[in-house]
């Protein structure tokens, strides 16, 4: 994924409180910790340009689940 996104990619992510946090191109990895995979349903919106992801915000279906996952 990360080949996809250009240098100056900004994402958006939902919060379980319903607030809104930014990644960056290096920070969008795979949710795995501890031996543990998250899935998680969101819907995406992006923008492209020359080929390269420069945006995405992520609305996510389970947010407070994404929450108890980071935090255990």
């Amino acid at each position: 994924m990360r080949d996809l996104l250009d240098d100056g990619f900004v994402g958006t992510i939902t919060t379980a409180d319903g607030g809104a946090r930014q990644v960056t191109a290096d920070d969008y990895v795979d949710a795995a910790r501890g031996g543990r995979t998250l899935h998680d349903f969101s819907g995406q919106l992006g923008r492209a340009a020359d080929g390269k992801l420069v945006s995405l915000t992520m609305v996510d279906a389970k947010p407070a689940e994404s929450d108890r996952f980071w935090a255990s």
